[in-house]
């Protein structure tokens, strides 16, 4: 995939990319919505191959906001176990509302209404 890059972060290992033109690039453009963007934090690890075009190793400080860059996923050998996250969290139907901490789930309902309860519920 294509984007371009929002931010790079040396202290974290990552950088930032941005590829809502990529992700719309079949979108017509009247039907495109531009509010919505497109992004992803890339970690670098040591599996993680950076080069320039003419195929040169590159490293992190090379790059640049607003660069275009072009992100290969990672292959069959490298990808994450796949977790059942409707499993993990119990959840029974979609739609379904979420409330996280920093730490685990604190809320799980199905009912707008049940939502503004939790949070007024904690206000109090």
């Amino acid at each position: 995939m294509i984007g371009k890059i929002g931010e790079t972060n040396p202290l974290a290992q990552s950088l930032y990319v941005d590829h809502t033109e990529w992700i719309n690039r079949h979108v017509p453009l009247e039907h495109a919505v531009p509010d919505i963007g497109y992004g992803f934090q890339a970690f670098i690890t040591e599996e993680t191959r950076m080069e320039f075009e003419n195929g040169d190793p590159a490293e992190l400080k090379d790059f640049k906001p607003g660069q275009k860059v072009k992100v290969l996923p990672p292959t069959e050998e490298t990808l994450p176990v796949e977790v059942d996250y409707k499993k993990e969290l119990g959840i029974e139907k979609l739609p379904v509302i979420l409330v996280f901490d920093t730490k685990e789930l604190l809320f799980k309902t199905y009912q707008e209404k049940e939502l503004y309860n939790f949070f007024n519920e904690r206000i109090e």
